[in-house]
């Protein structure tokens, strides 16, 4: 009866945990460490179960083991791989010679750094992968780990998991060798793991190696459970690369014993067995791994801990290729390019491609310092590319660049033609560059920087650029630059009469505005008359535009005999083009003829907004804002719509202001129009355009508009 009723007890215990299994929902993560958790769980589950097989026969175990290494394949090994699992080899059989079972023990190196694991399958196999042997700083650590992996074939551990194997798949044995290598990489049962750590290091210690190898990898696999966990920060590049490799090794902590116990056990093992700990081994192989630390330093630009690793490397193992490699890019980086150069000359003599890979390193460094605008910088990476090849077209074009940013057009234009000269592909590449950057330059309004590069550009090519040239016209007048914009806008001028026999009137204007600006009137007067001589199939309208202009430019000598017939005499011209013959007039100071002129022509065309703004620049000169400010604002749809009347209304209300609130919409105004019109900042671009009044008034906006923003950052501090 009471067998019965334990039974039902039993019975009613497994129903409601079934229940509360349904009930509660787990969420479980899809991830490769499930596979590794899982057999590692099953694995100490069933070694709790009573063994229902016979050991299998050692020559079975190695059998099978030398067809699951098949399957696993071999990995195809560089010179460094080879040198790595030579001397992988040579330790595993020192450590492999004291092993109680004697088995054909082979030694593989896994040459991926992402792999930081070990592990070892039936019949004496062992796996050592290259971000595990990394972390090694003596042979004697590698000496503890190879002797852990060998103890667990020598313990039948690995076997024992073929069988369970067996066991679970209810397959014949033969067919065990199609199993995935990732059971052999998850852990076994906490006490074959320190069944394998303590017999292990029995073997290290065996083959000569110090005890001390077994705690020193422990001990830092312990700081990467730390690192890992969040309870230490990484301080050194060894323990930085160890916090990376921590993220990586989160299931194999998972599916071992603490670290902290495991190295419990071996202090405890060190102190039973009265070992004397020794003088450890250097790992003859480290400077692999430092080589290898080094370059993902670079690519992380750390580049004062790349040097370090590199350089240890290079202690270790003099020549090493891939730490010069990283030396040479890492002292590029930090600008030591005596150096940088010392490692790139040791490494032109026997490996070009790599030589080639620091050059490219520079001019990539380079590159990202041009887009930075960190000019002076970007330079000297280029000159250095230079000195490790000469004449080399990428870096001699990012030097260019670099000179035409720093204002030095005699430099870029001295590189420009020698890219014409050996590379002139190169060469109009380095062109278009250059064009593209001045309109850049010029849309954002940056004139001074858009002249620089279309001068660099229009004295490259021999072929006429109108677009260029035009760019270059116009950026050099809003800097006040008026006698390289007269001739830009007079080869722009011939060039029109030489093609299309025909002249557009808005470059005629431009040019006069130009030439009106010298102080040499006279000569303006002269060249105008000079350059503009329309074809025979000008039209009398643009004939008549040709004689406002060559009358104002006379006007501006003291000579207005020309614009009184023009003025006074039977109408010749459109009343719309009077506006031009007004500004003439103000632009020499003649104010009340100016007023006099624009006024009667505006008779004929009220409103007229060239007119109005005219007028409107007149009024302010004759300290009549109010009427200056209806002037600018009268235009057909009753507000301003030029950039010149928006100018002078910031002008009239600077003026105008009587309490700080008009101070401040006056200021606005202005800033408003200087984003537009940077030109307006440029006193020499004011006084030869604009009265006396409005150059007053546009210096003092510029010294209120640059006191409030000291003011401003003074505040910010």
């Amino acid at each position: 009866m009471k067998r019965w009723l334990s039974f039902a007890v039993v019975l009613a215990l497994l129903a409601a945990g079934l229940i509360a299994s349904q009930a509660r929902k787990v969420e479980a993560p899809v991830a490769p460490t499930a596979l590794l958790y899982l057999v590692a769980d099953t694995e100490r589950e069933l070694t709790r179960l009573p063994m229902k097989y016979t050991q299998m026969s050692d020559q079975d175990e190695i059998r099978i083991g030398n067809e699951i290494a098949k399957e696993f394949g071999d990995s195809t090994q560089d010179e460094e791989g080879k040198v790595a699992e030579a001397y992988l080899q040579a330790v595993g059989n020192r450590v492999a010679a004291h092993a109680g079972r004697k088995l054909p023990y082979k030694f593989h190196y896994l040459p991926d750094l992402h792999f930081v694991n070990a592990f070892a399958i039936p019949g004496g196999h062992v796996y050592m992968g290259a971000g595990l042997m990394s972390l090694m700083e003596n042979e004697d650590e590698l000496a503890a780990v190879l002797g852990h992996e060998i103890e667990h074939i020598d313990q039948y551990h690995c076997a024992n998991r073929l069988q369970l194997e067996d066991a679970l798949r209810h397959v014949p044995l033969g067919s065990l060798i199609y199993i995935p290598v990732e059971v052999f990489q998850a852990g076994y049962s906490k006490d074959e793991e320190f069944e394998a750590d303590r017999e292990g290091t029995r073997l290290a210690v065996n083959a000569g190696y110090s005890p001390e190898g077994a705690i020193r990898v422990f001990a830092r696999f312990q700081k990467m459970e730390e690192v890992m966990r969040g309870k230490n920060t990484a301080a050194t590049p060894e323990q930085e690369m160890a916090g990376a490799a921590a993220q990586i090794l989160t299931g194999y902590f998972e599916s071992h014993p603490p670290s902290a116990d495991r190295v419990a056990q071996i202090q405890s093992l060190i102190a039973q067995e009265k070992w004397t700990l020794g003088q450890e081994k250097p790992l003859a192989v480290r400077y692999i791994f430092l080589a290898h630390q080094a370059e993902e330093l670079v690519a992380a630009a750390k580049y004062d801990q790349a040097i370090q690793a590199a350089s240890k490397s290079l202690e270790l193992h003099p020549g090493h290729r891939p730490a010069l490699v990283a030396l040479a890019k890492a002292r590029c980086a930090t600008h030591d390019f005596a150096k940088a150069l010392a490692a790139y000359q040791e490494l032109l003599a026997t490996h070009q491609a790599d030589a080639d890979a620091v050059r490219a390193f520079a001019e990539a460094q380079g590159s990202a310092a041009m887009n930075a605008k960190h000019f002076e910088e970007a330079g000297q990476f280029a000159a250095f590319s230079l000195e490790l090849q000469p004449n080399n077209p990428t870096s001699l074009k990012l030097l260019a660049q670099v000179k035409l940013e720093l204002s030095d057009v005699d430099a870029a234009l001295e590189i420009g033609r020698k890219l014409q000269k050996l590379y002139p592909q190169a060469a109009s590449q380095f062109v278009q560059t250059v064009n593209s950057a001045a309109s850049q330059a010029f849309e954002a309004r940056n004139y001074e920087r858009a002249a620089r590069f279309a001068s660099c550009s229009l004295h490259l090519e021999q072929a006429l650029q109108p677009e260029v040239e035009s760019e270059f016209a116009r950026s050099e007048f809003a800097i006040a630059a008026f006698r390289e914009a007269a001739d830009a806008y007079r080869t722009l001028i011939e060039a029109d009469i030489r093609h299309h026999y025909s002249l557009e009137p808005s470059l005629i204007q431009a040019y006069a505005n130009s030439l009106g600006a010298l102080t040499q009137h006279a000569d303006a007067a002269r060249e105008f008359q000079d350059a503009v001589r329309p074809g025979p199939g000008a039209g009398d309208d643009l004939a008549a535009q040709i004689k406002i202009e060559d009358a104002g430019l006379l006007v501006m000598t003291g000579n207005d005999s020309v614009a009184r017939s023009l003025s006074d005499g039977p109408a010749s011209f459109a009343p719309e083009h009077a506006a031009r013959l007004g500004w003439w007039y103000y632009r020499a100071g003649k104010y009340d003829v100016a007023d006099e002129v624009l006024r009667r022509f505006l008779a004929q065309r009220p409103g007229d907004a060239g007119l109005q703004t005219a007028l409107g620049w007149v009024k302010v000169e004759e300290n009549a804002p109010a009427d200056a400010a209806r002037s600018f604002k009268a235009s057909p749809e009753g507000e301003s719509t030029t950039a010149s009347a928006r100018a002078g209304l910031a002008v009239v209300h600077w003026r105008l202001r009587q309490t700080d609130r008009d101070t401040d919409a006056s200021m606005f105004e202005f800033g408003q129009l200087t984003k537009d019109a940077p030109e307006w900042t440029n006193p020499t671009w004011v006084r030869a355009l604009y009265g006396p009044v409005t150059a007053q008034s546009a210096q003092e906006m510029c010294a209120e508009q640059q006191r409030r923003l000291t003011a401003k950052k003074a505040i910010s501090r």
